[in-house]
C-alpha cells in the first residue's frame, strides 16, 4: 500500500523515511488523510480550463434534442429628442407700435407699387392705340383729295394733301388728337406765312375744317377755294445750290 507524504503530498516508497521532494522525516500517518493531502496537491497543480472549452470536449448524449436559441432582441432605438424652441419673447407697446407701423407703411408701398405699374400698364395701352390711330388717320388724310371742278374747269398740279402740303411748306408736322378725332398740320410755307390747319370731313369728303394763317382764323367759306385750291395748284420751287 503507497503511502504519501504529510507535507507535501508526495507519493513515497514503503521503506522510504525522508521525502524526496520536502526533505522531512515520514512518519506513519493514516493513508485517507495521505490521500488527501496528494488530492490537495493535484487541484493545486490543474490547469485552469475555461467553460465552455469543458462544455465543448463533452460528448453530447444521443436522443437529446437541442433546443432552439431565440433572437437576441434589440431594444427599441430611441429618437433624439427635438431642440426645443425657445419661446418668443412679447413685444413691449413701443415695439408693438413701432412693428404696426412698419406693417402699414410697407401695406401702402406695396398698394402704391401696384396702383403705379397698373397706371403704368394703362399708358402704354393707351399709347399703341394712339399710335395706331394717329398712323392710321394722318395717312388717310394725306391720301385724300379733293374736287374742285365745281370751282374751276383747269388741271391742278397736286392730287391729295399729301402731295400739296409737301411742296407748299418747306417745313411742318402732322399730329393727331385722340380725343376730337382730327388731323391736324402745323407748317411754314416757303412765303414765310405760318399755317395751322384742321381736317375733318364735310358730305363724304375730306376738307380743312379751320385754318389760320399768322395767328388769324380764315373765314370757312374762304379756306377751301382761296386758300387749298392754291395749295393744290402749286408748283415745286427749285433752288439753285
Amino acid at each position: 500500500m503507497s503511502k504519501f507524504c504529510t507535507y507535501c503530498g508526495a507519493q513515497l516508497g514503503d521503506s522510504i523515511k525522508v521525502c524526496p521532494d520536502c526533505g522531512r522525516l515520514v512518519g506513519i500517518e493514516n493513508s485517507k488523510a495521505s490521500e488527501a493531502a496528494h488530492q490537495r496537491r493535484e487541484a493545486a497543480r490543474r490547469v485552469y480550463e475555461h467553460p465552455k472549452r469543458v462544455q465543448n470536449r463533452q460528448v453530447p448524449q444521443q436522443g437529446a434534442v437541442r433546443t432552439k436559441q431565440r433572437p437576441v432582441q434589440r431594444p427599441p432605438q430611441q429618437r433624439r429628442p427635438e431642440p426645443e424652441q425657445a419661446p418668443r419673447r412679447p413685444r413691449s407697446a413701443p415695439e408693438q407700435m413701432q412693428h404696426t407701423a412698419k406693417k402699414k407703411k410697407s401695406g401702402v408701398g406695396s398698394l402704391v407699387w401696384r396702383i403705379a405699374k397698373k397706371v403704368l400698364l394703362i399708358g402704354i395701352i393707351v399709347g399703341i392705340i394712339y399710335g395706331v390711330l394717329a398712323f392710321a388717320m394722318i395717312s388717310l388724310t394725306k391720301k385724300a383729295g379733293y374736287d374742285f371742278s365745281d370751282i374751276t374747269q383747269m388741271q391742278l398740279e397736286q392730287d391729295s394733301y399729301g402731295e400739296a402740303i409737301d411742296v407748299y411748306f418747306k417745313d411742318g408736322s402732322w399730329s393727331f388728337n385722340m380725343f376730337t378725332f382730327t388731323v391736324s398740320y402745323t407748317g411754314t410755307a416757303h412765303n414765310g406765312d405760318d399755317y395751322v390747319m384742321k381736317f375733318g370731313h364735310e358730305k363724304g369728303k375730306t376738307v380743312v375744317t379751320d385754318m389760320k394763317v399768322n395767328g388769324k382764323r380764315i373765314n370757312q367759306k374762304d379756306i377751301m377755294p382761296l386758300y387749298v385750291m392754291g395749295m393744290f395748284n402749286s408748283v415745286e420751287i427749285k433752288t439753285n445750290k
